[in-house]
């Protein structure tokens, strides 16, 4: 199991401030979980998050990539 993440990880991680991170939770905008009192993130989760928040051109060049790979 992967070890679990702090807001200030993920922040740093994602290059943003935690304010933002924090926003995101309160909002139900980004995947976490809630033990006891703390906020922490699978990195797995944050992972399928990420991908579903693709822009269209990034998905376009993806594909690219992977038909590329295929050949």
């Amino acid at each position: 199991m992967e070890r679990l993440l702090s807001t200030p990880e993920l922040a740093e991680l994602l290059g943003l401030a935690e304010v933002t991170v924090r926003k995101w939770v309160v909002r139900g905008d980004i995947p976490y979980l809630k033990l006891g009192r703390r906020i922490l993130y699978e990195p797995i989760s944050i992972k399928c998050w990420l991908r579903g928040h693709r822009s269209e051109a990034y998905k376009a060049l993806d594909g690219e990539y992977s038909r590329e790979a295929g050949q």
